[in-house]
């Protein structure tokens, strides 16, 4: 057969839903839409049939295909993978089978479905032969598709002068994305926070404990504030070999409030990692420390490590799995002596993109916080719930948390258990018409709410704020 027609066809295939019609690199958010459904076949495994097909009821459906090979052809070229997948148990069976058309089918085939680790593997098998260029044009792409990009970049680079013009200018086009997504990635933001309630604290006049009343001084109230919100960060990713990734960044944000300098909040944080990554999955480990200052002076450490995992489970849902171990330490003796400890913490999370502009996600949260003060440790549950819009102009982001947070022991003051329900809204807009040089501001509103069993606890506060993001 003529493997040079079939291949040249086929391997704009391969690179078409890569590519932008202006001609620039695009990993889309949503993988592989035209995946075909599961089959009971499980293609991983092969070549071991499930099933027995026969080839002739396929051929009368085609209106091609006086051969086997054409008929593979025919079904691949126009991506009847359905079809493809039924032809190919029967195909494999045949003693005469091309074992190069078959693996270079079969490789098509389970790329289309995202299984990229076996499709990869059949077009290692055929690429050994230095004559077949174009599927190693397609390896190189799969390489890229399955974030292995040190294997992708030695491929097209291997490859690029063999190809024909128009192909080399892909191929251009892949190994700049490849510089671009591992390159430091710097990034900056600058909000102005107005917040009712800086310091925390109660709105109560006066509680009674134990026949007394104790009334709290103005000095005591919630106090308002409008101060300067900053962060300054730089993240670098670099795939080592196959799909493993090291992830480091560095970063420091903070708050200033020019009025109540007492409430400034400085946090320095760094995080070294690894990440193992597919076109479908990644699961990652990062240890990370950090150390706060407040109103100018050293207030807590912080170290623990992390683990997640995302999997998109078809091309609207995915799946996300976080979990935490930290430590942490503060530097004034009163303190630390009650709140000095460890928390672990989780979250697994479901997202739901229907369209490019529309996501939803709803989660569920749980914190488990054990400190010297066994009245302070408590067992949080909660849910999430989230909706982001991202049209051609507007945007808007808004996420509703609502927990429950019980306590280990009675607390000191009232001899009581302390029970919680924590509350939180955030909500954000932006229109993209303002954008300067890559800067969109955004408006926020957050409001937080803690309703809690012991009057004293009771906290409301509530921030408009200003964001103006840039990511380099």
């Amino acid at each position: 057969m003529n493997y040079q027609q079939l291949m040249a066809a086929s391997v704009m295939l391969i690179s078409a839903k890569a590519l932008a019609s202006d001609g620039v690199i695009e990993v889309p958010s949503q993988a592989v839409r035209a995946a075909v459904p599961f089959e009971q076949v499980d293609w991983a495994v092969m070549p071991t049939p499930l099933e027995t097909v026969n080839i002739a009821s396929i051929e009368r459906d085609v209106p091609m295909g006086q051969t086997d090979e054409e008929l593979i052809t025919y079904l691949m070229v126009n991506q009847q993978w359905d079809e493809l997948a039924k032809a190919l148990v029967a195909y494999q069976q045949k003693s005469n089978h091309d074992p190069v058309l078959y693996d270079y089918a079969m490789g098509a085939m389970l790329r289309s479905q995202a299984k990229h680790n076996q499709a990869i593997k059949h077009y290692e098998k055929i690429t050994q032969d230095p004559a077949l260029i174009f599927p190693k044009f397609d390896l190189a792409v799969m390489y890229f598709e399955n974030k292995q990009y040190r294997d992708a970049k030695r491929a097209f680079e291997a490859i690029k002068p063999s190809l024909p013009a128009p192909m080399q200018a892909i191929s251009e086009q892949y190994l700049s994305a490849i510089k671009k997504i591992e390159r430091a990635k710097p990034s900056f933001g600058l909000n102005i926070e107005q917040n009712d309630n800086v310091n925390n604290a109660s709105s109560l006049r006066e509680f009674d404990i134990g026949g007394m009343t104790f009334i709290f001084d103005e000095e005591s109230q919630p106090k308002s504030a409008t101060g300067l919100r900053y962060n300054i960060g730089i993240d670098d990713e670099h795939n080592v070999t196959g799909r493993h990734h090291l992830y480091a960044s560095a970063g420091m944000d903070g708050i200033y409030y020019p009025s109540e300098r007492d409430y400034d909040e400085l946090s320095l944080r760094g995080e070294l990692g690894y990440r193992y990554k597919t076109i479908k999955s990644t699961v990652g480990i990062t240890p990370f420390i950090a150390q706060d200052w407040l109103g100018g002076d050293q207030y807590q450490q912080q170290w623990g490590i992390g683990a997640s995992a995302t999997h998109r489970m078809s091309a609207n849902w995915q799946l996300t799995v976080n979990a935490t171990h930290s430590q942490k330490r503060y530097d004034d003796h009163d303190i630390s002596k009650r709140y000095d400890g460890h928390a672990n913490e989780g979250l697994v999370m479901a997202l739901y993109q229907p369209t490019d502009q529309w996501l939803y996600y709803v989660g569920m949260e749980a914190r488990h916080e054990r400190l010297q003060d066994v009245s302070e440790s408590s067992n949080r549950q909660g849910l999430r719930l989230g909706m982001g819009y991202y049209g051609k102009d507007m945007g808007v982001r808004a996420m509703l948390r609502h927990a429950k947070r019980e306590f280990l022991a009675p607390n000191f003051w009232y001899g009581k258990v302390r029970h919680d329900t924590e509350s939180q809204f955030i909500g954000t807009v932006w229109h993209n018409k303002l954008n300067y040089k890559g800067f969109v501001p955004k408006l926020n509103y957050r409001h937080q709410h803690t309703d809690s069993n012991l009057d004293l606890y009771d906290r409301r506060s509530g921030a408009w704020f200003v964001t103006v993001d840039k990511m380099f």
